[in-house]
């Protein structure tokens, strides 16, 4: 019997929701699929507006982002944990925290009767591999949570096993992967990155993103409230959108281990990989993103001529990133020179670091973009690289220009939209 679970699409670091208005959309076509499309199955509970869109710390943690989307998901006030917070000095709760997210990302009746798909690109496939963990060892006070209450996950340019991103153009240290403090040479093009990410996502509204990023107005406000970062309000205008980019810099979170640069490393993913793993109730699947080429007189990886221009320096130097990691058992830097101006192919695929858990996590990888076994085998990752092997890390989810790739983009997640319903319950 098919089911109609809520699928709940989780945004990358420096993502946004929809909440945040003036930015476009961030899962581009996705936005466009309706589910009046998809007949509700005789029996099923009837759910409002099932296709839903989260909202988490752009630039957090994958723990604290993880709790935020349970928070966002179930309702109530967003609690970090208490051990966490005291171990990484930041606030445990957030007052009033659930009347600024929306109400129409609640699902009040998420529990193992009424499980959600969960769908993540970039950071987000471990936020809600995290997300799982924390279901399945009970971390969310006053609820009797399962893993059960995830129907599937499935991982879009996801980040499974960290990416060299941080140590080739961050500056991450590669005997850690902290942040060492980020020299204006790095500042500049992560800068860049942040703010470009809404300008390419909403090109006709290019002088609203200007005023938007001069001024107070708006709500992309890097959502560190447990860290009590927020943007000034003057008596005449808004804090200046590269002044608060500043102080986020120079506030000692960034150089934890408490941040998203830190847990997209891959001494930060190796280590919270030790703690997950692959449930045998949950369908997984990921999809890899490439758009770089092995380069003939030197052996390196270089982006392809039509790679979004933010992140061609980033495939660049993630192409020829060739320094050892510290404690990181079987890394051979050529293997992750292949990305996709983000995130190495071979991260995507599945989890696989450290390799002592590599068992863990059965797969099994195809060509097609959905598996042909009948059944579906749950508790074990699908691995589908052909049907983005021409695109970057943000072509499956932000506009385009060219209405051909945003055709294919569409009918990418209408497809898969109805698998993930088509998915036995």
């Amino acid at each position: 019997m098919s089911n109609h679970h809520p699928i709940y699409f989780v945004h990358g670091v420096l993502g946004w929701g929809p909440q945040e208005k003036g930015f476009g959309q961030y899962w581009g076509e996705a936005h466009s699929v309706k589910d009046e499309k998809y007949p509700q199955q005789k029996g099923a509970k009837k759910v409002d507006c099932p296709i839903k869109f989260a909202s988490v710390g752009p630039v957090s943690s994958h723990w604290d982002r993880a709790r935020e989307l349970f928070y966002q998901i179930k309702g109530g006030d967003c609690d970090y944990g208490e051990n966490h917070a005291e171990e990484h000095h930041h606030k445990q709760e957030l007052e009033d925290w659930e009347k600024a997210n929306r109400a129409d990302l609640q699902y009040r009746d998420w529990d193992e009767e009424h499980p959600v798909h969960l769908v993540g690109h970039s950071q987000g496939a471990v936020t809600i591999r995290l997300l799982e963990w924390m279901l399945d060892n009970q971390r969310f006070s006053g609820f009797k949570t399962s893993a059960k209450w995830i129907k599937s996950v499935t991982s879009i340019s996801g980040v499974l096993n960290g990416s060299t991103l941080p140590y080739a153009s961050l500056g991450a240290d590669p005997e850690t992967g902290l942040l060492r403090k980020l020299p204006l040479f790095a500042s500049g093009p992560f800068l860049g990155l942040s703010t470009g990410l809404h300008a390419v996502s909403q090109m006709d509204q290019a002088w609203s993103i200007l005023w938007k990023s001069l001024n107070l107005e708006s709500g992309y406000n890097w959502d560190l409230d447990q860290w009590e970062l927020k943007r000034r309000n003057y008596i005449l205008f808004g804090e200046p959108f590269w002044v608060f980019f500043w102080r986020i810099l120079n506030h000692d979170f960034l150089y934890s281990e408490d941040n998203a640069a830190y847990s997209l490393s891959v001494h930060g993913t190796v280590k919270l990989n030790e703690r997950l793993k692959t449930y045998k109730d949950t369908y997984y699947f990921s999809y890899v993103t490439q758009q770089t080429q092995k380069a003939e007189h030197h052996g390196y990886h270089v982006p392809h001529q039509n790679m979004l221009f933010l992140m061609k320096k980033f495939a660049w130097e993630m192409g020829r990133f060739d320094k050892s990691l510290a404690g990181v058992e079987g890394f051979n830097p050529k293997d992750w020179w292949a990305n996709d101006g983000a995130v190495p192919v071979i991260s995507q695929t599945y989890p696989f670091l450290p390799l002592k858990d590599a068992h863990k996590h059965p797969h099994t990888e195809i060509s097609s973009d959905w598996p042909k076994d009948d059944p579906i085998k749950k508790g074990q990752w699908y691995v589908m690289k052909e049907p983005f092997n021409e695109w970057d890390h943000l072509d499956v989810v932000m506009f385009h220009e060219n209405e051909s790739r945003r055709n294919s983009q569409y009918c990418f997640y209408e497809n898969l939209i109805r698998k993930l319903w088509e998915l036995p319950d």
